[in-house]
C-alpha cells in the first residue's frame, strides 16, 4: 500500500457523533415519548 501509515484522527468522528446522538436521544426523547403515550391514552379513553 502507498501513503502514510499514521493513524487517521478522523476515524473517531463517526463514533463520537453517534454517541452524541444517542446521549441526546436518551436525555430528550423519553419525555417526548411519555407525552405521546399520555396523549394516545387520553384519545383512547
Amino acid at each position: 500500500p502507498t501513503g502514510s501509515l499514521a493513524p487517521s484522527r478522523m476515524t473517531h468522528a463517526p463514533m463520537i457523533l453517534h454517541l452524541a446522538i444517542v446521549l441526546g436521544a436518551g436525555i430528550f426523547l423519553p419525555a417526548a415519548i411519555a407525552a405521546w403515550f399520555q396523549h394516545v391514552a387520553r384519545m383512547l379513553g
